[in-house]
């Protein structure tokens, strides 16, 4: 779905502060302003807080109010892993990513922030794209965001930005195709097979370096689409490469594709985003300086990559969703404070209203349990008449467990330290729903796989063996449905 929306996207290069605003909407993008300041200080420690007033510069020039805020990350900070799960399903492919991911490792799971991008399924076996994000890098840059009066709605790569980029103006192109974004501080090189990201690597060279070493840096995308094609169980071969950010002299031309065996092409990002000689112009009256000395013909793909984030948060393009660390969840529970003392004057209010009816309450309870006894007694009576004609009546279709019984059974299988339990539902009115369904999010993986074996063990109702595991944003969350036992089960 494409939105129409004005959407500022945030770069942190090194000491630089970027921030593009960007419309979406339309057939192509439209950079309406660009903005870029550099953080000054003395010593390390004053990082930090020049990083803010940079951040806090660039907002202030903005002439126009963003719809929505989004955080460009390198993809330098990140890892990338095709990976076969070996089942299908949504939910159960989620849950597992992580996990399998985390082999592939050199630091604990925990220090990532993981997403994923399905690619196809194969013998019942799933293959996926799966990425991770260091979590210190988001935690940092969201933090100085935040110190500046900023709340990104979303996080994504520049890999994502410039390829889905790249893809919008290729809306008919089928197969496999690969492309190679070159960078100020590094490049990208990615591959997509139709409409579809199915890879994508951070590559070490410089855009110095791919000038001066153009041979090494063919040799290595070469060594790339091997690897690609090694793991790749899809159909087809990479049958193109476009090359962008980088303009080739001929003699440099000549080398990189002599490595190569597909045909290269080269294409210049910033003549897809309408509006961007303009955004340019008006940077560099900003500055005092020239056009060209503030971008030689978008060399570089120095703001390109944050106008494809813009692009992938608006519906089209690539996008993952990253969850958000614990600093900004923090700084939103702070900002929350005035609103929880309100809500508790109003528990407060509640409090007093609950005591005011307690008596009514008690005298109402008291005449519903002897409404029940009565019922009781008169189901007795019936169960009698039918034994003395000799019809056996099972009386365990009365000796259903209670409410208390359910909570105490689904407390003492799932302890708090393995999951929290979030809603428990029961509903009686027909056997064709689920009797009981419990959701909640998992806090240990191991610990809740031996709980929900144990809950499978319950004498007083049957546990479906899917717990509907699911990731969302790093969080593994669960739906366990239970039905009653005997001739109360579901479809009996």
């Amino acid at each position: 779905m494409r939105l129409a929306a004005k959407v500022a996207v945030f770069e942190f290069a090194d000491d630089e502060v970027r921030l593009a605003l960007v419309k979406t909407g339309g057939k192509r993008p439209k950079a309406l302003e660009l903005h870029a300041c550099r953080a000054e200080y003395e010593d390390p420690e004053g990082r930090f807080e020049a990083l803010v007033q940079a951040a806090e510069t660039a907002v202030a020039n903005l002439k126009t109010k963003p719809t929505a805020h989004a955080l460009c990350v390198s993809s330098f900070y990140s890892v990338v892993r095709s990976l076969t799960i070996p089942f299908t399903g949504k939910r159960r492919v989620a849950a597992a990513v992580q996990f399998e991911l985390e082999r592939y490792l050199a630091f604990p799971i925990e220090e990532f922030l993981v997403d994923f991008f399905p690619l196809l399924e194969v013998e019942k076996q799933t293959e996926v794209l799966a990425v991770g994000v260091r979590r210190a890098v988001l935690e940092e840059q969201l933090a100085v965001l935040q110190a500046a009066g900023v709340e990104p709605e979303g996080i994504d790569l520049d890999a994502l930005g410039l390829t889905g980029l790249w893809r919008a103006s290729r809306p008919s192109a089928k197969g496999l195709g690969a492309v190679l974004h070159v960078r100020t501080s590094g490049a990208v090189m990615a591959i997509v097979d139709g409409k579809k990201l199915v890879y994508f690597r951070h590559l070490g060279f410089t855009a110095v370096e791919v000038h001066e070493r153009p041979v090494a840096v063919a040799r290595e995308v070469s060594n790339s689409l091997r690897a690609f094609h090694g793991n790749w169980r899809g159909a087809g071969d990479v049958g193109s490469l476009a090359v962008t950010g980088a303009g080739f002299f001929e003699e440099e031309r000549g080398l990189f594709e002599s490595e190569l065996d597909v045909p290269v092409t080269y294409e210049s990002l910033p003549g897809l985003v309408a509006g961007y000689s303009e955004a340019i112009e008006a940077l560099a009256a900003e500055r005092g300086e020239s056009a060209a000395a503030v971008e030689h013909s978008g060399e570089h793909n120095r703001w390109t990559a944050a106008i494809g984030v813009a692009l992938g948060a608006a519906g089209t393009g690539y996008a993952m969703r990253f969850r958000e660390p614990e600093p900004a969840r923090k700084d939103m529970a702070r900002r929350l404070v005035p609103h929880v003392m309100f809500t508790s004057c109003l528990l407060l209010l509640l409090l007093l209203g609950v005591a005011w009816y307690y008596h009514d309450g008690r005298n109402r309870n008291l005449a519903e349990a002897e409404n029940l006894r009565a019922q009781i007694a008169g189901l007795e009576n019936e169960v009698s008449v039918l034994q003395g004609q000799g019809i056996n009546v099972p009386m365990g279709i009365f000796c259903q467990p209670s409410l208390l019984d359910i909570l105490n059974e689904i407390g003492a299988k799932i302890p708090n330290d393995k999951a929290a339990v979030a809603d428990i539902k029961v509903d009686l009115s027909s056997p064709r729903v689920p009797w009981i369904t419990v959701l909640g999010t998992v806090k240990d993986d191991a610990g809740f796989n031996a709980a929900f074996k144990e809950l499978g063990q319950s004498t007083l109702f049957d546990v479906d063996p899917d717990p509907g595991l699911e990731l969302d944003r790093g969080v593994a969350s669960f739906r366990i449905v239970a039905r009653q036992k005997g001739p109360g089960a579901a479809g009996a």
